[in-house]
């Protein structure tokens, strides 16, 4: 990535971050009943779109099973997102990552569960030592420059 000029967002969903949270959700029983819940969906919502729609409503997916175990299991800590932005910069570089979020697959760490949680993530990369100027490229030059090249 970094031979190319690219940028690799930081993806916040606790799956995607933490070994033992996706650890404690294969074993809650919560991948079965998901792919059980989306096979529901898909035979109630045949058209693609109707499917997604209901897919990725809230309201829908907070009544489910699925839910509740999705619930049941503890979020880890904001320090694994910047645990991934440590390792991305020490793998590529600081000029190669970025934040890429991602809220809608949920199961997002507490301290930056929500838009305006965001803040949070910028105080923990200056604890660890980032810069104002690393802050810039984080939040949003980095993909401005991959951006533009592209343009």
């Amino acid at each position: 990535m970094a031979q190319r000029g690219g940028v690799i967002g930081i993806h916040f969903a606790s799956q995607l971050i933490d070994d033992v949270y996706r650890q404690r959700q294969a074993v809650s029983g919560f991948h079965t009943e998901l792919d059980r819940w989306q096979k529901e969906m898909k035979g109630k919502y045949p058209d693609p779109y109707q499917y997604m729609a209901q897919r990725y409503d809230m309201g829908t997916w907070q009544q489910t099973r699925g839910h509740q175990l999705e619930q049941s299991i503890p979020l880890p800590p904001l320090g694994k997102i910047v645990d991934h932005v440590d390792h991305i910069v020490q793998l590529a570089g600081i000029d190669h990552v970025g934040v890429g979020t991602d809220y809608d697959l949920g199961c997002i760490p507490v301290d930056v569960d929500r838009a305006d949680k965001l803040p949070n993530l910028t105080r923990e990369l200056l604890r660890r030592g980032y810069s104002r100027s690393d802050l810039m490229k984080i939040w949003g030059g980095n993909f401005l420059r991959v951006y533009r090249q592209v343009l």
